[in-house]
């Protein structure tokens, strides 16, 4: 059942965002998650969760605890791509490309055409394959031929 208090909160927040105040956003998400508690809804909207942990990776930078809220959010509604391009853009400002494209990927399943998560995999761009391709992409070598390949490009 939708809390109004909580829900007006949240479109609050969605309104802050959407015009670039993450701190403005991350405070009316935090209210709408405790104004939930107060009105006793046991497990919160996946919405606000992902949306409270998006802005907790871009204000302070708590990218482990914002990927727990973004997850957290996905395994309540895994049908919702927006939850994915959530978490996606989480694991792209913690440093980790590979689960951002896999959070992105399991979107594009749920919707195809998402033109937020389709931005995000463009501006990632596409993979090289490994400059030794008979050796794992994280092998040493690897990892140290492609840095010479890129400088040399």
């Amino acid at each position: 059942m939708l809390c109004k208090p909580a829900e007006s909160c949240y479109l609050k927040g969605m309104r802050e965002l959407k015009i670039g105040n993450h701190m403005d956003a991350l405070v009316h998400f935090e209210a709408a998650l405790e104004l939930e508690k107060k009105y006793d809804q046991h497990i919160p909207q996946a919405r606000y969760l992902s949306h409270y942990g998006l802005c907790i990776a871009v204000v302070s930078k708590k990218t482990k605890e914002a990927v727990d809220y973004c997850k957290k959010a996905v395994e309540l509604e895994f049908y919702n791509p927006d939850l994915f391009h959530n978490l996606g853009y989480v694991y792209l400002l913690a440093g980790m490309r590979q689960e951002a494209r896999n959070a992105f990927m399991e979107g594009l399943k749920m919707q195809n055409n998402h033109r937020e998560i389709l931005t995000e995999l463009k501006r990632m761009g596409k993979r090289r394959k490994p400059i030794l391709p008979f050796l794992p992409r994280s092998h040493i070598l690897n990892k140290i031929a492609g840095k010479i390949a890129s400088t040399m490009r």
